[in-house]
């Protein structure tokens, strides 16, 4: 296991797994954002990150000269699980709730619609917890949106001035089931041209990951690319990991996202 994590660099392993430990303990549905707001707000300006509230209630950021700002990174701080009280449920000894601590990863679970164990927050906290471990552990200059209520039909993103967007010329949105995917194209949309797939691609050959093309659904990601030219999301580790690891398999999934992410915010 160590010989893995060491692969995939031991600081953003160590940072992802230490913000993923506070985010998780978080409750945050719709509307009711306000912690993982206050954690993130602190855990960016930190790292030298000039972040504020807008009339929305997202949370924007950004580090760097404005001229150097060229891509946003996004997630929203929703999540899909609607667990509005983590310490009732626990406290009445809900069998759709634990916490099990594995490999120093404390992780609050549950079970999803369809009866699969999920980890509850993980859509789209494992998103939040790459753009602040790159906050913590690069000085690499890039702005952040991290929106609100994405599962109200994307009305925190809808309500971002436009202004915000203004000089950026990509978008990562780090909102994404599955296992290595990039996405960039919505209900047949195209929200980003080949040649910039391509180029992630490349990024992906190189640190030896697999990522491959998908089509994807309504999203902040179709919101923003009315706004930034290039705009692709990105499989960041979240879902179902039937493994006896899964605690460890979705850490290292975020991980690999993030050194995605890094090499294509190094190219700039």
């Amino acid at each position: 296991m160590s010989e893995r994590v060491q692969s995939s660099g031991l600081d953003e392993y160590l940072s992802i797994t230490q913000h993923l430990k506070q985010l998780f303990l978080l409750p945050s549905p719709s509307g009711a954002e306000k912690g993982v707001r206050l954690y993130c707000r602190t855990a960016l300006t930190d790292a030298g990150f000039i972040a504020e509230q807008d009339d929305g209630g997202n949370l924007l950021a950004s580090r760097g000269d404005e001229g150097a700002q060229r891509t946003l990174l996004a997630a929203h701080m929703d999540t899909a699980q609607q667990v509005r009280d983590v310490e009732v449920l626990a406290q009445t000894n809900s069998a759709a709730l634990a916490f099990p601590e594995r490999g120093g990863l404390l992780q609050i679970e549950g079970q999803d619609s369809g009866g699969e164990t999920v980890c509850i927050g993980a859509n789209d906290k494992c998103g939040i917890a790459i753009i602040l471990a790159l906050a913590e552990v690069t000085a690499l200059p890039f702005r952040v949106l991290l929106s609100v209520q994405a599962g109200g039909e994307n009305a925190g993103a809808k309500a971002v001035d436009a202004d915000f967007f203004a000089g950026l010329d990509y978008c990562l949105c780090l909102d994404r089931p599955g296992k290595q995917e990039i996405v960039s194209a919505y209900n047949g949309r195209a929200t980003a041209t080949d040649w910039f797939i391509d180029r992630l691609m490349i990024f992906s050959r190189e640190l030896g990951l697999a990522y491959s093309w998908a089509d994807g659904e309504q999203s902040d990601a179709h919101t923003i690319s009315y706004h930034v030219p290039q705009v692709a999301s990105l499989s960041v580790g979240y879902g179902s990991y039937p493994s006896p690891a899964a605690d460890y398999a979705r850490v290292i999934d975020v991980v690999h996202a993030m050194r995605l992410v890094a090499a294509h915010l190094s190219s700039e």
